[in-house]
C-alpha cells in the first residue's frame, strides 16, 4: 500500500553480510554499473554485525563508490518498501534462499528484480531475471540491462505485480482457513 515514488535510485539490494548470504557480491555489481553509468545511485539496506558494516563501508570507499551508494542498517518496513519502490531495479545476491519473501516483496512494488538462478525462484517464472549463481558479472550486466530499457522494466514491473499478488498474505490466510476449517467438519 506504499505510494509510487518517483525513482531515486537505479539499484537497491538488502543483503546480509555473510558470504552464504551474498551481502559483499553487491560491491562489483555497484561497481561495474557505476563504470556504465556514471551517475547510477544505489540503495543498500545492509545487515550485519557492526563490524561486517564497517568493512562494507570501507569497501565502498576503497571502491570510490561512497558517493553512489547509501547505506543503511535496519530500517523500518515501510522505510524498507518505499526504498524498494523508489528503485528502478531491485537485486538479490543470494547463494542460498529458502522461498525468496524479499524478491517477492520488490515483485509486489514493481521493481523488476535480478537473482542468481536459485530453484527457490522458479515460482516466479520469467517475471524475474536469474542469472547463473555466483556470476557477478551476469548479475551486472542484467541489472544494466534493465537499467537502460525502461520498456523492459515496465513490462517486468507489471508481470511482477500479477505474480507477487498470488502470494499476498490475506489471501494466503483464507486459503489456509478454508483448508483448516474443511479438515474440522471431515
Amino acid at each position: 500500500n506504499i505510494p509510487d515514488t518517483d525513482k531515486l535510485y537505479d539499484v537497491c539490494s538488502s543483503v546480509a553480510l555473510q558470504a552464504i548470504r551474498g551481502g559483499f557480491d553487491i560491491l562489483p555489481i555497484c561497481k561495474y554499473v557505476r563504470q556504465h553509468k556514471n551517475d547510477a545511485q544505489f540503495m543498500i539496506i545492509a545487515r550485519g554485525s557492526n563490524k561486517a558494516i564497517a568493512t562494507f563501508k570501507r569497501s565502498l570507499k576503497c571502491e570510490g563508490l561512497s558517493s553512489n551508494v547509501t547505506v543503511t542498517g535496519h530500517v523500518k518496513r515501510e522505510t524498507y518498501l518505499k526504498g524498494i519502490k523508489s528503485s528502478k531495479v531491485y537485486v538479490s545476491p543470494k547463494y542460498e534462499e529458502g522461498w525468496g519473501i524479499a524478491v517477492c516483496e520488490a515483485m509486489s512494488c514493481g521493481t523488476p528484480v535480478v537473482v542468481y538462478d536459485l530453484p527457490a525462484y522458479e515460482i516466479f517464472g520469467d517475471a524475474i531475471v536469474r542469472v547463473p549463481i555466483g556470476d557477478r558479472l551476469a548479475l551486472a550486466k542484467a541489472s544494466l540491462d534493465l537499467l537502460s530499457n525502461q520498456k523492459r522494466r515496465n513490462e517486468m514491473s507489471q508481470k511482477s505485480k500479477k505474480i507477487a499478488a498470488k502470494f499476498d498474505w490475506n489471501q494466503i490466510a483464507n486459503t489456509e482457513l478454508s483448508i483448516i476449517s474443511k479438515l474440522c467438519t471431515t
